[in-house]
């Protein structure tokens, strides 16, 4: 109703009925239908009487969608969009996903009307959803559509900086740098400290996704300091959580989690779900890789709870993800692979290419596993083409796998090519899938018949693995168990 009064113009009528008298005697006529969306009525129009109705407006239709797009543009507001990550945002964003089809309309009135800070409102609305939900290539294509019109140098910078939020999610990283380097110029300019934090942050993480580890470090600690000093709580656990991954992927264990469980003290005092299930996720993954089984399964649960929650499709497809390495280092295949499957599913809706990369590598080492190398090699090559573009880190990891197929099959040349393609990926970037890696190696380099080379890989691979405190039901302890069970077999 709200909407409704926004948007009809009764000024004109004999004795200027009541907005709701109006739609009550559309609906007794039944020119209007009704539902009810999450507990709220919603009114709608059967398409052949809203064409109907369009024919009827004549030359007002302009003005009524003009009108339509204004009201539907204040959910685009930097005020609105914050307070979806806050208390109560849970609501607040479920109620706007019932918006998306006003939101796309708003865009269509507000630029045919010459309106385009009100259709920019609109589309930066619509990316919250389309960010959560996906498809990312339908969020990007609007945003950047608005973004090419005429706005204010402040509305340019916010619907880069999404753009570039969802080319990096997407894994385009090359445009994703692009779009986001153009909103933390747009920032600086304008004095947006918030802009300029969010940029930096933004920025840090794609350069993390490159490999470019000090560079992100670096970003990460500006982003920190300028959220300190704009009060901004909620980007503080977020960074916060984000600096975390990167010690984890550098062996800093400690620090890791230390930030990992201070991002979910952050996120549940102002109420960013979201965050919550990110601190979550990143706390299972710290506890995963040291061998803790059952607290990692709890922090994943809790995850994955909030992720459907929320509705957040990629955090879910991730955790589906996580919990299916799980079950597959515990031997439950048939779990493992009905996970990495609806992973899978929820990465290619969303046009996720990072996420889909690394569910098909696993997926391929799930297969080789089981001891199908015709389909673990399939998925390995898809995985490996995927990460080189998206995560090189992860493509590195699973040449290790495919060098030990090649390996198995004799073809020791082409094995040690991909290993020392490889390495370098993955070395400096990710300290654990470093140490797997190099698990790998030893078993190809004592299959090739060089237990020098094998034992020096593996040394280093123990040396990782105490590092990080892992212990032997850990992914990196498990393959050390196994590796030098094969070394240590060709001795005796």
């Amino acid at each position: 109703m709200e909407a409704a009064e926004a948007v009809l113009d009764l000024t004109s009528w004999p004795d200027a009925p009541w907005s709701l008298d109006v739609v009550g005697s559309l609906l007794d006529k039944s020119l209007l239908h009704s539902r009810e969306v999450h507990g709220q009525p919603r009114f709608g129009m059967y398409a052949s009487i809203q064409e109907y109705a369009v024919e009827k407006l004549g030359a007002e239709f302009g003005a009524t969608a003009a009108r339509q797009a204004q009201h539907f543009a204040q959910f685009g507001s930097e005020s609105f969009i914050e307070s979806l990550n806050t208390r109560g945002g849970v609501a607040r964003r479920r109620n706007l996903a019932s918006e998306l089809e006003n939101l796309l309309a708003g865009v269509e009135g507000a630029l045919a009307a010459g309106e385009a800070e009100v259709a920019a409102g609109c589309a930066l609305a619509a990316g919250e959803l389309f960010e959560l939900h996906g498809p990312y290539a339908d969020g990007i294509a609007l945003l950047d559509r608005v973004s090419g019109e005429t706005v204010g140098r402040g509305t340019q910078g916010r619907l880069f900086r999404m753009a570039g939020r969802m080319l990096d999610l997407a894994g385009h990283l090359a445009e994703a740098l692009e779009h986001v380097q153009r909103a933390h110029a747009i920032a600086r300019e304008a004095g947006d400290r918030r802009g300029e934090g969010g940029a930096l942050a933004r920025l840090a993480r794609i350069h993390g996704a490159q490999g470019r580890t000090l560079e992100a470090l670096a970003h990460y600690q500006q982003a920190l300091a300028i959220a300190r000093e704009a009060g901004d709580r909620r980007g503080e656990g977020l960074i916060v959580g984000s600096l975390g991954v990167l010690h984890r992927h550098r062996g800093c264990t400690s620090e890791a989690r230390e930030h990992a469980q201070q991002a979910i003290v952050i996120a549940r005092e102002v109420g960013d779900r979201r965050g919550e299930s990110i601190a979550d996720a990143n706390l299972a993954n710290i506890h995963h890789a040291q061998g803790r089984i059952s607290e990692a399964l709890e922090h994943y649960q809790q995850a994955l709870a909030i992720d459907r929650e929320v509705g957040h499709r990629r955090s879910e497809g991730i955790t589906l993800g996580a919990l299916a390495n799980i079950h597959r280092d515990q031997g439950r295949t048939s779990e493992a692979l009905e996970h990495y499957q609806q992973a899978l599913a929820i990465a290619r809706e969303m046009g996720d290419r990072r996420s889909e990369g690394v569910t098909l590598g696993n997926l391929g080492d799930l297969l080789f596993f089981q001891g199908d190398r015709l389909a673990a090699e399939t998925h390995l090559l898809l995985a490996i083409e995927t990460g080189d573009e998206t995560v090189p880190a992860a493509a590195g990891a699973y040449r290790g796998s495919l060098a030990l197929i090649r390996a198995q099959q004799g073809a020791f040349d082409e094995a040690r090519t991909l290993i020392s393609q490889g390495e370098p990926q993955v070395r400096g970037v990710y300290r654990m899938e470093l140490g797997k890696l190099l698990c790998k190696k030893a078993k190809i380099e004592h299959l090739a018949g060089d237990p020098a080379a094998a034992a020096l890989a593996l040394a280093e691979a123990q040396v990782i693995a105490e590092e990080l405190g892992a212990d032997p039901e850990s992914e990196l302890g498990a393959a050390l168990t196994e590796a030098r069970a094969l070394l240590s077999g060709a001795d005796a």
